[in-house]
């Protein structure tokens, strides 16, 4: 309450301050009334609004809260940014704008955003900081960095950077490149990002899912509408599928052991016994395969491994089609489950008759992915409209070859410090998780001696994160590139400023779920307010200052730039379209139309109209596999494992002593906590993400804090916990009192929410709050279940496998 009446007082309410409240507020009809009854105006004292004087104009942006690149267009009046709604014209948006979007002002004027260099005075982790200009920053930096490749070891570099795949992040990754470390190394969470690993081993590519064109849709585990990689086209697909067609009946079904929004909205909802999903797709595998509801000329033609098959050298393998007729009988699997036979079967039957029909999984376990990827397989939905479209990434950003000297070729040959690509993580690009393991273990293969940040926070974002600070501070320079102080970089040397979205030039490419190739660009629609700077500024700034080679990599002067000469190989393409007609530009309303166009000019006039789309690209799903066609077995994935690999390694299956026969494998499941810590019996703890706190962000800004947990009515701020109300009648537990959530490795309170959409073992909690630093609207607001949950790696891909703590409750009082 009191940080809240010190911003009142710093925000005076005349027409500037009337401007930025109206931007920390837009729509904040939907705060908490004690804010409310806090602000001036124009919400908590509902005054008259004030007209705003001056020009107004509307400028597109991109938004950059996640990989969707949607547009928008920003209200701007008097060189400030007042209000902010979907580009109608941008291809992925199409006029509309997911929460996070509309809180780009909230992001602009927020009053905790870091607003010039900063040095550490102190110990690590006191918060206690110096102000110094860019120069002195960038000059420390590039003095400590030159020492290391001094020394020959470039590799001693680690760069932890988010997963928003944007231009910025390209230029970043050059760096590393260019420096010498292998150590470029992405942490996120894993929520949203769908069936990636299994697609990249059984169809070596990238996909887009079209959704809208699709009979039946079944999700395992995966909440769609609410941590779709693109939420705007999750949503706009949803709408489409429920208009209805007279021809069809369109059917989503929901599959998982928390109702989610997803759920909710679903036509269907299956309660499965938590981490078993996947059986349930084998289960239903089994049945389509043994009643031959296959689509077979698929299957025959486009597909590999699905029979039993012998290799080069004359070795038997087993195929798909034996391992779920072997080890997935309904009546098996139902009982691993908890879902009836009838209902296994009555599934299976839907989904090989409603064609097109859709089985999704999020970024779960590996083989989890397979199982469910090969139910799209088995019935032809992948490659068809209303299918799976397997389709490269669309990377239009080409930068010149890097150059590189003796030093940097040498540090890139080193061992990568999270073990990723090697036989531990054998598909892993990054496996971020394992860094404070080795580092803080006997057997690390060197030391880090330097940490540079780029918006990644893995002291809030990781399972067991007190490993992350004890990491951190053994290295002996770390550096945060961010726009707000978050629980990592209060641990780091130097922090340097980056501008909020509205202020800096924004470049994603992406595709739309039918496929459609589209390249988001705009430029900055608001000056910086404070001494910050562009991501890849930075980056330009450091390699300049590093000098040879490094330097030589980064002749340009700008992000804007370099962007545009990255570009150059799509406008001599002369593929595709701006998204919109571009504003007449005073110098060239004389130019005849014949004039012939210059990069120059084009890249304005995309940044000018927020982007560039290739309406007429030809859309030819592929598939990049040993066998050119979709695997069952993956190749792909038994070169990365060796001979030594068996059969069972290569092909979907439930890793479960009760499915793996004499492998015997063991459950991990983490232990349960001791049974005098807390009075309940274990419980699942399964946790999921709400949109607004989609990658971790989001919790700072007050508008998305009020939108939480919506569906249960939240109206105060705090973690809550979702318990069955029989269960929380068992054990006298009463709604809106606060508990302990006790596991094998800590404890944190939570407040009770009686909810009949988990089963009775089950308890459900949103990842988002809990934050220690990051903002006064974030700090101490809520407790972050990540602490709580041991660190689990899947095998294969290095991820972090979050759905597998066992829990115990225990009465915790008033908080």
């Amino acid at each position: 309450m009191k940080n809240m009446k010190d911003l009142i007082n710093e925000i005076k309410v005349g027409r500037r301050g009337f401007f930025k409240w109206g931007a920390i507020a837009g729509t904040a009809a939907t705060l908490p009334l004690w804010i409310q009854k806090l602000m001036p105006s124009p919400i908590g004292m509902r005054e008259p609004r004030v007209k705003p004087q001056g020009e107004e104009h509307f400028f597109p942006a991109v938004c950059s809260c996640c990989d969707a690149g949607c547009g928008a267009l920003v209200r701007v009046i008097e060189g400030q940014a007042v209000g902010i709604k979907g580009n109608p014209n941008h291809p992925i948006s199409q006029g509309a704008l997911c929460p996070k979007g509309f809180a780009l002002t909230q992001e602009l004027y927020h009053p905790d955003r870091v607003k010039t260099p900063l040095k550490r005075q102190g110990e690590r982790g006191s918060n206690n900081w110096k102000p110094i200009s860019w120069d002195e920053a960038v000059s420390e930096i590039a003095g400590k960095l030159k020492e290391i490749r001094s020394q020959g070891e470039p590799n001693s570099l680690l760069i932890l950077t988010n997963t928003t795949r944007n231009f910025e992040r390209l230029l970043l990754q050059r760096f590393a490149t260019a420096f010498g470390t292998p150590n470029f190394v992405e942490i996120g969470w894993d929520f949203g990002k769908g069936m990636v690993d299994a697609a990249h081993a059984m169809m070596g590519t990238e996909f887009v899912i079209d959704l809208e064109d699709a009979a039946f849709v079944i999700s395992f585990g995966f909440d769609w509408l609410q941590s779709f990689t693109s939420p705007v086209e999750a949503t706009r697909a949803y709408a489409k599928l429920r208009r209805g067609r007279p021809d069809r009946r369109i059917r989503i079904v929901q599959v998982e052991p928390h109702m989610s929004v997803t759920g909710i909205k679903a036509d269907e909802w299956i309660a499965v016994k938590p981490y078993t999903e996947s059986a349930l797709a084998l289960g239903m595998a089994h049945i389509i395969v043994a009643e031959g509801l296959y689509d077979e000329e698929f299957v025959s033609t486009k597909t590999f491994g699905f029979e039993d098959f012998k290799d080069a050298e004359g070795n038997s393998h087993r195929g798909f089609k034996s391992i779920v007729l072997e080890d997935y009988e309904p009546e098996k699997v139902s009982k691993f489950t908890g879902v009836k036979v009838e209902t296994i079967r009555r599934l299976a039957y839907e989904f090989a008759e409603k064609k097109p029909s859709i089985a999704l999984a999020d970024r779960t376990r590996f083989y989890d992915q397979m199982a469910v990827l090969a139910l799209n397989a088995l019935v032809g939905s992948i490659g068809v409209k209303g299918g799976i479209l397997p389709l490269p990434a669309f990377s239009p950003f080409m930068l010149p070859p890097c150059p590189q000297d003796e030093i940097a070729r040498n540090g890139l040959s080193k061992r990568r410090i999270d073990k990723s690509g090697e036989n531990l993580f054998p598909l892993a690009n990054s496996a971020a998780e394992q860094i404070p393991d080795v580092l803080l273990g006997n057997n690390t293969p060197y030391q880090v001696k330097a940490l540079i940040l780029h918006r990644a926070n893995p002291v809030f974002l990781s399972p067991d994160l007190n490993r992350w600070i004890e990491t951190i501070r053994k290295i002996p320079f770390v550096v945060s590139m961010t726009s707000f102080m978050d629980e990592t970089s209060i641990f780091a040397d130097i922090i340097l400023p980056l501008h909020a979205t509205l202020e800096s030039w924004q470049g994603i490419a992406t595709r739309t779920l039918k496929g459609t190739p589209v390249l988001s660009v705009s430029k900055p629609v608001v000056e910086p307010l404070y001494d910050t700077k562009n991501a890849g500024d930075v980056v330009i700034s450091l390699a300049k200052a590093i000098g040879g080679t490094v330097a030589q990599a980064f002749p340009w002067e700008s992000v804007e730039q370099a962007m545009k000469e990255s570009l150059k190989g799509l406008f001599e393409s002369g593929r595709g379209e701006l998204i919109s007609e571009p504003p007449v530009e005073e110098e060239d309303s004389w130019i005849e139309e014949e004039t012939k166009p210059t990069l120059d000019k084009w890249f304005r006039n995309i940044a000018a109209v927020g982007g560039w789309v290739d309406k007429k690209a030809a859309i030819t799903p592929k598939f990049n596999t040993p066998s050119g066609k979709f695997e069952f077995y993956s190749q792909i994935l038994k070169q990365k494992l060796g001979d030594q690999a068996n059969d069972l390694a290569c092909l979907p299956h439930v890793e479960h002593p009760e499915f793996l026969g004499e492998l015997k494998k063991e459950v991990r499941l983490s232990t349960a906590p001791p049974a005098g810590n807390g009075t309940s019996e274990p419980m699942h703890l399964y946790l999921f993400v709400p949109l607004v706190f989609q990658n971790g962000e989001g919790a700072h800004l007050p508008y998305l804090q009020g939108m939480a947990g919506s569906y249960l009515s939240e109206r105060r701020w705090h973690t809550w916990i979702e318990i069955n109300p029989e269960t929380a009648k068992e054990l006298g537990l009463r709604e809106d009192e606060f508990i302990w959530v006790i596991s094998p490795i800590g404890r944190i309170r939570a407040r009770v929410r009686f909810y009949v959409g988990v089963p009775k073992d089950v308890v459900a909690m949103p990842l988002g709050l809990g934050h220690t630093a990051y903002g006064r609207w974030a700090e101490g607001v809520g407790s972050n279940p990540a602490s709580i949950v041991p660190k689990i790696l899947d095998e294969v891909t290095g991820q972090p496998l979050w759905q597998l703590t066992l829990v115990r409750l225990a009465k915790g009082g008033r908080v």
